[in-house]
């Protein structure tokens, strides 16, 4: 994982691994992959912090579309779906909060305990 990954890393623990990158728009993503004792990644949670409510909507009908075209139709609550398949679960939240605007992915293995062996 650390040869492919292109973010900076931002910490590192025996049971995970946190990355980091901002964007043009000075917006930061945060990816961090969760490990089991073996290092076998066992859930991705990616932390997208915006600048705007607008831009948290846009990001969340965008992903929507997509997972749902990948994954099927969702489980959704107000500020939070749910895609299930064979192999993985999606959850996007909303975490917007005051002025802190943003969107939390979660990715956990449906059929085995892993996401990914490297």
């Amino acid at each position: 994982m650390k040869a492919t990954e292109t973010f900076e890393m931002f910490e590192e623990t025996p049971d995970h691994l946190g990355y980091t990158s901002e964007t043009a728009q000075l917006e930061t993503i945060d990816v961090q992959y969760f490990l089991t004792p073996d290092k076998k990644v066992n859930k991705i949670t990616i932390d997208v912090y915006l600048n705007s409510p607008e831009a948290t909507k846009q990001l969340w009908n965008a992903s929507k579309r997509y997972f749902s075209e990948t994954y099927s139709s969702p489980k959704e609550d107000a500020k939070k779906i749910t895609w299930n398949n064979k192999t993985v679960r999606v959850d996007m939240e909303d975490v917007s909060e005051g002025k802190d605007y943003g969107l939390k992915f979660q990715f956990f293995p449906a059929d085995k305990n892993v996401l990914a062996a490297k």
